[in-house]
């Protein structure tokens, strides 16, 4: 569909010839350029602009999910560590993937998840949104301030990066698997809205971090006999509601794990780390990161390694060397 004024009342006059300028003919050629742009090109503002994208997909675009899969080039999330990014194949931690990390307490899942936070609601060009699950009842946001604050550029105040950051806590399954619900609800409707009825946050999210998932799916395993199927029957619907988020929704998916020992005997014998919940999670994540101490006898080190478990075209057991820092995950 080209632009013009029946498509919508704002492409008309300069708007419209500038549009031109820049190669930008059609509705798929405007839903295709990054906000910013729209906005050096016009006198709308950044909240005009997204209210006009809205408008667009809700008229053209009757299955919202499929047109936001087809018009939004999937995206990456750096995670401010050069080192972990090339790990993961160069572009860090890519929308439309579910990521699983997993390790011992206090090997640095957490620094890692509220530094994915950082970068994801810094970079400006991207304009994105995140949220965080909080199942350990331990989130910090003076950590998590104090991550922006370190990797920050210029003057920006970390209140606005903050501002993009939604935290819910979540103190059961049930209130993990509902939440997920009502947000993949809300993006469905966040299509056929147009106006001030909607919360443009939706529009932008990129991230979904899931901290920590174990917490919440290791009491209901304490059931015995047909609980434990319904168990894995309600992991196999959080799964799929992650699984919708990212796929459809074009959004990355941190879920973090923790990790358990498991002993092998025999001449070489050793002790391997490997995620906690075993099977019942397993075929979830498309990449599975490991991240432990360098020396688990020095509980007082920063550095850490970070191992590809399993990965989408990766090679198993690479890894890197990081540290924790002010700045969350360091080289």
């Amino acid at each position: 569909m080209r632009l013009n004024e029946n498509v919508h009342p704002t492409f008309k006059g300069d708007f419209l010839e500038s549009l031109h300028l820049e190669g930008i003919f059609s509705v798929v050629d405007f839903l295709s350029q990054e906000v910013p742009k729209i906005t050096e090109l016009s006198d709308l503002s950044e909240e005009d602009v997204d209210a006009l994208r809205l408008c667009l997909f809700s008229k053209y675009a009757p299955q919202a999910t499929t047109a936001l899969d087809r018009l939004c080039p999937a995206g990456s999330i750096r995670s401010g560590v050069a080192s972990l990014d090339q790990l993961l194949g160069g572009e860090g931690f890519l929308t439309g993937r579910i990521y699983e990390v997993f390790g011992l307490p206090g090997s640095g899942k957490t620094q890692l998840a509220l530094s994915l936070l950082a970068e994801c609601v810094l970079c400006a060009a991207k304009q994105s949104n995140a949220i965080y699950f909080d199942a350990k009842n331990d989130f910090f946001v003076s950590r998590l301030q104090e991550i922006i604050e370190e990797r920050k550029s210029g003057d920006a105040a970390s209140s606005n990066a903050l501002d993009k950051i939604r935290v819910k806590r979540v103190h059961s399954f049930d209130d993990l698997l509902n939440a997920l619900f009502l947000v993949n609800g809300i993006i469905d409707s966040a299509g056929s809205v147009c106006g001030d009825d909607i919360d443009r946050f939706w529009f932008r999210l990129r991230l979904v971090v899931v901290d920590n998932v174990a917490s919440l799916v290791l009491p209901e395993l304490q059931t015995e006999g047909d609980g434990i199927k319904r168990v894995f029957a309600r992991v196999e619907s959080l799964v799929g509601q992650l699984q919708k988020l990212a796929e459809e929704r074009n959004v990355c998916v941190l879920v973090v794990n923790n990790a358990t020992l498991r002993s092998l005997s025999g001449a070489a014998a050793e002790t391997l780390h490997r995620p906690s919940l075993g099977k019942v999670f397993s075929n979830a994540a498309d990449v599975r990161l490991q991240i432990g101490r360098v020396d688990e006898q020095n509980r007082t080190t920063s550095a850490r390694n970070i191992r590809v478990d399993k990965g989408v075209r990766m090679a198993v057991d690479a890894s890197c060397k990081v540290s924790v820092t002010k700045r969350g995950l360091d080289e």
